[in-house]
């Protein structure tokens, strides 16, 4: 199995009709699963992703680009009900399981097993992990080799497939914008596309949770979604896309990741306007506010637009879902063909694959002697897991995605990449967030070092 950020592109410009890219793609590799990670063959580049920005970070806005670059200032302004807050997570992790329990499949293989519906194994849980922060999957009771554990339904996990089904349903302007951009991008858009689904999925999930009546029904990720990290410190998510200006700037510049933190967030800023623009009707007719109607019009069903609608500006809470959704995506995404089979890593060479989420998959922490196997139905593309080995009873469930031995990312770019630093936790015994408390002292980690004569 391989879990791969596989992110990608240049440059994004929407009209108000159509969708134009101009990509070069920089393939990335990597997957962080807590404190551990992954990475397919042969990726010289671990930069993760690549928007050649239409302009400058000091540019000013340009109307006839088509692209409105967030600032710092509106952004804060737009802080809203998109941010969520953890006081308890262990009933979201058991609505979780409670959710997967409930996905339906095809009832009977080719094994006379069930071939593409959910399974929990009644001994599963979720709770705090033993092998750093962060919650985990336990196995409770006792278990032989073999034991079906889990089986996730591909209905369950977030793919390029319902990412696409979903949001251009009956919308055709949505969908000419996103094949635009499939085309114009090429592979590495399929990265942009899945945060624009997560993004819309979790405020459509804070709208129907609002009881205001428009939105009638809950995304069919909310449980799903109620676990991810959608802002700084849940499940103990350090990641940079997370930090405000002021602190990047107080902290980072003189490091060796301070270059590429400001590309990577600028490149998110010019994927946020993109989503904003595709998107962004969508969310406001959820809201209730002005949308202009789409089709043909008498010329006297004409209406005046009000002067607060401007497609350009970001919708409220979209900025920090999808940055959200890019930092879900960059740590936790697997890549699809997941399947270890052959009791070890995927090779990953597969240059068509892209990624997915998988629930609960992704609470697995990393073991160079995993206890699991893990295996993707070609057929209904349900990924089973099965006991690799007899486990005595309350044994925390450990995935090997790739050794740590073999790979020689640098620190500084872990957290840069993945908002951690391998071995070490991310809080300090005074609750200050241990990077800052590393950056702050100017450990070896983040500045390059004289040579002594």
């Amino acid at each position: 199995m391989h879990l791969s950020s596989n992110l990608l592109i240049q440059a994004c410009m929407l009209t108000a009709t159509t969708a134009t890219a101009f990509v070069h793609h920089a393939s990335s590799s990597f997957h962080v699963k807590n404190n551990h990670y992954t990475k397919s063959s042969g990726a010289a580049d671990t930069s993760a992703f690549r928007f050649s920005s239409l302009k400058n970070a000091n540019d000013k806005d340009d109307s006839s680009s088509g692209v409105s670059i967030i600032t710092a200032d509106e952004e804060s302004s737009l802080s809203s009900s998109s941010s969520s807050t953890d006081d308890q997570p262990q009933q979201k992790y058991n609505d979780l399981l409670a959710w997967i329990a409930s996905q339906q499949g095809s009832n009977i293989d080719d094994n006379g097993e069930d071939g593409s519906g959910s399974i929990v194994h009644p001994s599963i849980v979720i709770q705090p992990s033993t092998l750093g922060g962060g919650y985990g999957l336990f196995c409770v009771e006792a278990v032989k080799e073999g034991t079906v554990l889990l089986q996730i339904p591909q209905s369950a996990t977030v793919t390029l497939e319902n990412a696409l089904a979903s949001m251009t349903a009956s919308n055709d302007r949505n969908k000419e914008a996103f094949e635009a951009l499939m085309q114009k991008a090429g592979p590495g858009s399929t990265t942009v596309v899945l945060a624009g689904f997560l993004a819309l999925e979790r405020l459509k999930s804070l709208e129907y949770k609002k009881n205001k009546g428009i939105v009638k029904e809950d995304s069919a990720f909310g449980p799903y979604l109620d676990t991810l990290p959608w802002e700084r410190g849940i499940n103990n998510q350090e990641h940079i896309l997370f930090w405000s200006d002021g602190l990047v700037e107080t902290l980072l510049p003189g490091t060796m990741c301070y270059e590429e933190v400001l590309d990577l967030r600028g490149e998110v800023d010019v994927a946020i306007s993109v989503l904003n623009q595709i998107l962004g009707d969508t969310v406001r007719t959820w809201r209730g506010e002005y949308v202009p109607p789409s089709g043909f019009q008498w010329p006297w069903e004409t209406v005046q637009v009000p002067a607060s609608y401007d497609p350009s500006r970001p919708v409220k809470g979209l900025p920090e879902a999808v940055k959200g959704a890019f930092v879900s995506l960059l740590t936790r995404s697997f890549e699809d063909n997941i399947d270890d089979d052959d009791g070890g890593e995927n090779d990953g060479e597969d240059e068509d694959d892209t990624e997915r989420l998988v629930p609960l998959m992704d609470l697995m922490q990393h073991s160079e002697e995993p206890n699991i196997r893990h295996s993707k139905c070609p057929e209904t593309g349900a990924i089973r897991v099965t006991a690799r080995t007899d486990m005595p009873a309350n044994t925390e469930l450990l995935n090997q995605y790739r050794s740590e031995l073999e790979e020689s990312m640098p620190y500084h770019r872990f957290f840069s990449r993945f908002g951690f630093v391998p071995g070490i936790m991310d809080e300090d015994d005074n609750d200050e967030f241990t990077m800052e408390t590393l950056l702050r002292e100017k450990s070896s980690i983040f500045f390059a070092q004289k040579a002594e004569v």
